[in-house]
């Protein structure tokens, strides 16, 4: 990239600008994942590892406290909105196989699961947990957020709660015994 950068400045420029906007697409879905995962109490009822939920948690809640820092650094590059919206369909299939393949990939590597792991198995069990609000519906996040993210106006401060999260990274059990303060 450099040699990009020193042969071409406005072409490193315009790749940068797209990377920055790949990245700050899928900083909207982290930061809408990590909004679900502290809304969540039906993790809570199914028995989840109370220091396990409360990392993740810690996590979404991180996700949420950061949101806008890409998208803001895209913007100020000069990022407009077609470019946005290429490399959001761009990071759109990346994200998407990587939920698939990274989920397949640590299903795998389980040694609790006595089975082998077919995609029939893998599907009939991920809409279980659908269905009981164990993990969020893929289809319904990736296309159900693309309306609120291709928004023209759009701007990450306008979804998830910074106070919600900034409540949870202060009160979290692990954080409190790090003696975390996010102020």
């Amino acid at each position: 990239m450099a040699a990009l950068k020193e042969r071409n400045p406005r072409a490193w420029r315009r790749r940068l600008r797209f990377e920055l906007a790949a990245v700050a697409s899928i900083e909207h879905y982290t930061a809408v994942l990590g909004q679900w995962i502290m809304d969540n109490d039906r993790l809570d009822k199914a028995g989840v590892d109370p220091t396990m939920l409360d990392l993740l948690r810690w996590h979404g809640a991180e996700e949420v406290e950061h949101r806008s820092v890409v998208f803001d650094v895209y913007k100020a590059m000069g990022g407009r909105y077609p470019t946005r919206v290429a490399a959001w369909v761009v990071s759109l299939f990346f994200l998407y196989w990587a939920l698939i393949g990274g989920s397949l990939y640590l299903l795998k590597q389980d040694p609790t699961i006595k089975r082998r792991v077919t995609p029939l198995r893998v599907y009939r069990s991920y809409r279980r947990s659908v269905r009981l609000g164990h993990v969020p519906g893929i289809f319904r996040l990736l296309l159900g957020e693309a309306p609120v993210y291709l928004r023209p106006d759009h701007h990450p401060s306008k979804v998830c709660s910074t106070p919600r999260a900034l409540d949870y990274l202060t009160h979290s059990p692990a954080a409190k015994a790090a003696g975390y303060d996010p102020y």
